[in-house]
């Protein structure tokens, strides 16, 4: 059985990430609206708004279908978003067409869509969200979501493949350093020298954004081989966090990259 704390995680990154997005999603609607009001944009922040709350509210009484709709609901609006902000940073009628569906500037999406993505990770990769909602649907949790639970045995691990692991740490650590670093000078060289007022400028932030949280996440799968690297944490627990930090962190990384892309192509 997966422990009352486990599922007590999963429970309140549950409720913390409807309520961030609820509120995110309520204020891109003010923001958006008070900006440029359409229709179209109306709709698109008002609905999924009631339908997030109501959703959630299902979801938390244990409805079990209602879980299928707050992730389509979530797959809507990351998709939506992604290519709102492909619009909204694009020249032209691409931005006009943005402004029409509600997106007259490309910086809400950003922060919508980010939400969004928070919730979806709280959802689908992180185990004790999932661990909840399976409890929620009355389905008792996939293996994965226990073997947390299980004692640590103690690996017998060569010297070399000790060695290696931790030559990884420090590679890793190293390149999220960079990583960390580059965003901040990016975010640096687009607010002073290229202007936020300036396409490029806008581009530039969000880039650096990217790439702050690009290193950010790649600290995580560090840390975790940095301590499989000592002899003391030899074992299969912390063989299985590193391998549950990597399923973790790498759909978001993925997404992460693609956002980078598309940013760097707008840029050509």
């Amino acid at each position: 059985m997966v422990s009352e704390e486990r599922l007590e995680r999963g429970k309140l990154v549950f409720v913390f990430g409807i309520m961030l997005t609820a509120i995110v999603q309520a204020g891109y609607g003010i923001v958006t609206l008070g900006m440029h009001f359409t229709w179209i944009g109306f709709l698109l922040s008002a609905v999924p708004l009631i339908g997030l709350m109501w959703l959630a509210s299902q979801v938390y009484a244990g409805q079990a279908r209602a879980q299928v709709w707050l992730l389509g609901l979530v797959a809507f609006k990351v998709a939506a978003g992604l290519i709102l902000l492909t619009l909204a940073l694009s020249p032209g009628e691409a931005a006009q067409t943005a402004r029409r569906l509600g997106a007259p500037a490309a910086w809400p999406v950003f922060i919508e869509l980010g939400a969004y993505l928070f919730l979806a990770w709280g959802l689908l990769a992180y185990a004790p969200g999932r661990a909840y909602l399976a409890q929620q649907r009355g389905v008792e949790p996939a293996a994965a979501e226990v073997t947390a639970e299980a004692p640590s045995l103690p690996i017998e691990v060569p010297e070399t493949a000790t060695e290696n692991a931790y030559q990884l740490a420090r590679g890793l650590g190293m390149a999220s350093a960079a990583l960390i670093i580059l965003g901040v000078l990016q975010a640096a060289l687009a607010i002073t020298v290229a202007t936020l007022e300036k396409r490029e400028g806008k581009l530039g932030l969000i880039t650096a954004v990217l790439t702050l949280i690009l290193g950010l996440i790649l600290k995580l799968p560090a840390r975790e081989v940095h301590a499989f690297s000592s002899k003391a944490n030899q074992n299969t627990g912390q063989l299985l966090r590193f391998v549950q930090v990597l399923r973790r962190t790498f759909a978001v990384q993925v997404i992460v990259l693609i956002l980078l892309v598309v940013v760097y192509v707008l840029q050509i």
